[in-house]
């Protein structure tokens, strides 16, 4: 009877995943001041919350303004200074919005709140604002957007029951449009935009832009706002008046304002990544993070080789490698507080001609510059870079690891010396091309009688430009190599070493394309023992359809593959046992009966533990059920 175990998973974080010869360059990265049309994919790969995600845009877009002047998105009331006079209340509201309730109505009473740009007001600006115009009236009872600019002249838009106004000279009004503002009983979110022009101050001119909820901009005509009053420098007001009216109530969601004359971030629903946007749709994690995204069918694939670097932070014992395209599997872990390399992350002292603290020019290359935290080397020679020689064990298995990157056409390259005796252990690799951040790994043995070596980083060619980082040597705490072949599609280890400071490196190895579709790694808890002659199947999920003639339709779909066995527990387990699979009951684990078969290892969940118990045993029957 085997152990059957089950591993309980740690989520794998941008701190976790710290290197990978997977480029994370699926799709072009979403920035904010691209023109985008219905069908155009981006990727988000940031290590804000962990997002590494591909979408798909489903409004159309177009190029916009920033919003320099102003960029407010009314979920913090803090930063405007209160305004309120007499029965006004100022405040965020419980959706997250700017909320302005004038109260029980007076002459003179506001709800308001102003703040200082700290930006001059350009003659050409653009002001958009979205708001929701809850209970309102007639002037004096009205909504008003004032801004205060240069100490000569005002822009000031009035939200009426009857309408939208902008006061022009001498504090008259002109209205924009017929009633465009929605408000009371037909209260609605609506997106307002003003273009402002008073290049020419005396005839000051704004185009007005409106539009609803999922609707397109319309233009609704341009009117004069050339008023001259004599007011404070760059000031914008927020004010909801009630002279009339109980309870005059508009909110606020965003406003922002902008140089020149033109749309402020994206004519869509969304003005920044499209994570959670109802103008995207996501469609999948990028190329490096679908190996961590729970969907056991989402590959992962590379060419040849797939490469990850795991620093957990955390104890961790197993690991499980599922859905796998592979002819071998390398998985190998060393304690970063065993590394013999000194100098090799911060690169302290490398400027100029100089090179590291600690390491020795190879060669006379040209120019050490620490870039984005990693060494440049401008090579003048070929194999030029830098070497650093270390005090090692004879016969110790060790791990070389690294990262690096090369200008297109260059080459980067790393070599193992023995010290001792003047001999290769590694003639000088040639990195496959990156210009992204890519790994390097080595695992070797220490020669007889070696009792130093020297780690090479170099450049190839002369005129080369490479870089390297996080340079580590250490002796492996755990090292296997795994054949796979064909048939075996998971790997599942528990007997990782349990180290905090555990640094884990897999490769996937393939003569083709290499794939996989979930690392995980995480602690195991132990069942008991499996009882012999465990059942294993899977469900179809694929349709067949048959019509009157019989000809039949197959509409291919994926499958879950099931587990049924049972398992031998201690009495004296059996509590803990119970308490665990009670714990976790909605938690996707990975369930390991061998670890020498991969049908029976599963990742997904258990559906209806029974047991009977006995005196000094139970038998427990688990039905376990994969994920597509």
């Amino acid at each position: 009877m085997s152990e059957f175990n089950v591993i309980t998973t740690i989520t794998v974080t941008d701190a976790i995943l710290t290197g990978s010869n997977v480029p994370e360059v699926d799709l072009q990265e979403f920035s904010l001041g691209t023109a985008y049309t219905v069908g155009d994919t981006v990727m988000v790969a940031t290590s804000t919350a962990n997002i590494h995600k591909t979408y798909q845009n489903k409004v159309a877009q177009g190029a916009g303004l920033i919003a320099d002047i102003l960029d407010e998105n009314c979920t913090s009331i803090s930063g405007w200074t209160d305004n309120d006079i007499l029965n006004g209340v100022s405040e965020l509201s419980p959706a997250g919005q700017f909320k302005f309730n004038a109260g029980a109505h007076s002459a003179g009473t506001v709800s308001g709140r102003y703040k200082n740009t700290g930006a001059t007001i350009p003659d050409k600006f653009s002001m958009e604002v979205k708001l929701y115009n809850d209970l309102i009236g007639a002037a004096g009872d009205d909504f008003r957007i004032t801004i205060d600019g240069q100490s000569n002249w005002q822009f000031v838009a009035s939200f009426r029951s009857d309408g939208l106004f902008i006061t022009k000279a001498g504090g008259a009004v002109g209205e924009v449009g017929t009633n465009i503002v929605k408000c009371n009983s037909a209260a609605a979110w609506q997106y307002f935009r003003f273009q402002v022009n008073k290049t020419t101050e005396a005839s000051a001119t704004c185009e007005v832009f409106s539009k609803e909820e999922g609707g397109a901009w319309v233009s609704q005509g341009s009117v004069d706002c050339d008023y001259e009053p004599a007011v404070a420098d760059n000031l914008v007001f927020l004010q909801q008046y009630g002279t009339t009216v109980d309870n005059c109530i508009t909110h606020v969601d965003y406003i922002k304002i902008a140089t020149e004359t033109g749309t402020i971030g994206l004519i869509a629903d969304t003005s920044s990544i499209p994570v959670g946007s109802t103008s995207w749709i996501e469609t999948g994690s990028t190329n490096r993070w679908k190996t961590f995204n729970s969907v056991l069918g989402s590959q992962t694939e590379q060419a040849t080789k797939i490469e990850y670097i795991l620093t957990p932070g955390a104890v961790i014992d197993s690991v499980a490698l599922l859905n796998l395209e592979s002819d071998t599997v390398d998985i190998v872990e060393i304690n970063n507080a065993d590394n013999l390399i000194t100098n090799g992350e911060s690169w302290t002292g490398a400027t100029g001609t100089t090179p590291p603290t600690g390491w020795t020019k190879n060669g006379s290359p040209s120019d050490f510059t620490i870039d984005n935290g990693a060494l440049r080397i401008t090579t003048a020679g070929a194999g030029e870079g830098i070497y650093q020689t270390v005090n090692v064990t004879p016969g110790t298995e060790m791990q070389l690891l690294g990262k690096y990157k090369n200008t297109v056409g260059d080459i980067a390259q790393y070599q193992i010396y023995d010290f001792t005796h003047s001999a290769l252990i590694v003639a000088s690799v040639d990195l496959a091309s990156s210009t992204t951040e890519s790994i390097f790994s080595n695992v070797f043995t220490v020669p007889a009688g070696c009792t130093q070596v020297s780690i090479y980083c170099t450049g190839k060619s002369t005129g080369d430009i490479v870089f390297f980082d996080s340079v580590k040597l250490a002796p492996t705490e755990y090292s296997e190599n795994v054949t796979t072949g064909t048939n075996k599609t998971s790997v599942v280890k528990t007997d990782i070493p349990q180290i905090a400071t555990g640094i884990l490196t897999v490769t996937i190895n393939k003569s083709g394309t290499a794939a996989i579709g979930e690392f995980i790694i995480g602690t195991k808890t132990s069942l008991g023992n499996m009882r012999p002659k465990p059942q294993i199947g899977f469900r179809n999920l694929s349709t067949l359809e048959e019509d009157i003639f019989g000809n039949v339709d197959i509409v291919k779909r994926g499958y879950k593959k099931k587990l049924i066995c049972n398992i031998s527990v201690p009495m004296t387990s059996m509590d803990t046992v119970d308490k665990f699979l009670c714990d976790h009951k909605d938690d996707m684990m990975v369930y390991a009966g061998s670890e020498n078969y991969s049908c029976l290892q599963l990742y997904g969940f258990a559906k209806e533990p029974n047991t009977v118990l006995g005196e000094t045993m139970a038998d427990m029957s688990l039905e376990i059920w994969s994920v597509i």
